[in-house]
């Protein structure tokens, strides 16, 4: 997993840029190179087909006075990604994803528990799930050779508690 956003800086006040990685430096490069890109399409997409999916977005960002050419989330790139069941520490009610694969990728349901619901992922498509509800992927099957990309925005509780003390 690669991340790339903002978070509190050790060494003095305010947020730095970072990126976090369990990756490749390769994959690594890509993301720093074309993160903010990345981050920017992800809150516009889901700005225009999920509005209701960035309402906490545009809260924060008016409760500190941030323009609207300030990205606030961090943007999180994950391979063949699989996770139990969970709940993120994000400030932002929903997450904003987009998932594309190479090959054939079987299987690899997102879902939510507790209220029963299997979403079935597919390929160049967007989602948003609440980042406080349980929530988690099912295996993916890879046994044809293909790879799951998947990307997504979150406005973590790291990251906003950093950007409210840069503002104070």
């Amino acid at each position: 997993m690669v991340g790339d956003g903002f978070r509190a800086n050790r060494l003095k006040t305010g947020y730095d840029k970072y990126v976090y990685k369990t990756s490749n430096p390769e994959q690594q490069k890509i993301l720093c190179e074309n993160g903010i890109t990345l981050a920017r399409w992800l809150f516009e997409f889901g700005k225009q087909h999920l509005h209701w999916a960035v309402i906490s977005y545009e809260d924060f960002k008016n409760q500190l006075g941030l323009g609207d050419d300030e990205i606030i989330g961090a943007v999180f790139c994950t391979e063949n990604y699989e996770a139990i069941g969970h709940k993120d520490n994000d400030r932002s009610k929903y997450a904003v994803g987009y998932v594309y694969e190479e090959g054939t990728v079987k299987d690899g349901f997102f879902f939510y528990p507790e209220y029963g619901i299997a979403i079935e992922m597919s390929s160049n498509s967007i989602w948003c799930w609440l980042t406080q509800a349980v929530h988690g992927t099912s295996k993916l099957d890879l046994n044809d050779g293909g790879t799951r990309y998947t990307a997504a925005i979150t406005l973590s509780e790291r990251t906003a508690k950093a950007i409210e003390k840069n503002k104070v």
